[in-house]
C-alpha cells in the first residue's frame, strides 16, 4: 500500500472527511488533495503531518513486527 493510500484510510478510520483533515492542518481542501496525490509520491513530512492531523503517528518498527488491529502497513 502507498503511503497516499494508507492516509485515504486513516481519515474513513478516524470517520473523517478531507475537508475536516485539512481544516486541523491549517490548509485548503485542494492543497491537501495537492499534497496526497504529488507526482513521485508523497513525503515523510508531508505523511506525517497529515497523519497527526487524523490523530494517528508515523512509526518505523522492525520488519518482522506484526501487524496489529487499526495499524496500516505502506509498502
Amino acid at each position: 500500500m502507498r503511503a497516499s493510500e494508507a492516509l485515504e484510510m486513516f481519515i474513513q478510520s478516524a470517520k473523517l472527511k478531507k475537508r475536516q483533515v485539512a481544516a486541523r492542518m491549517g490548509i485548503s481542501p485542494q492543497a491537501l488533495n495537492g499534497r496526497m496525490k504529488q507526482q513521485g509520491g508523497l513525503g515523510t513530512s508531508a505523511a506525517a503531518e497529515i497523519a497527526k492531523a487524523c490523530d494517528y503517528k508515523l512509526v518505523l518498527v522492525p520488519a518482522n513486527t506484526k501487524l496489529k488491529e487499526g495499524w496500516f502497513e505502506v509498502e
